[in-house]
């Protein structure tokens, strides 16, 4: 069995937010989708 992606739960909580029809939530998860990775 494999181990899950490291950004497997980021997705599943971004995909039940815009289920919920929660846009602030929905917001955050894209924002960090689609953010340069953070160095230092």
């Amino acid at each position: 069995m494999m181990a899950e992606h490291p950004h497997a739960e980021l997705v599943r909580k971004g995909y039940e937010a815009f289920s919920r029809g929660s846009m602030e939530a929905s917001d955050e998860f894209w924002s960090r989708v689609t953010s340069p990775p953070r160095t230092g």
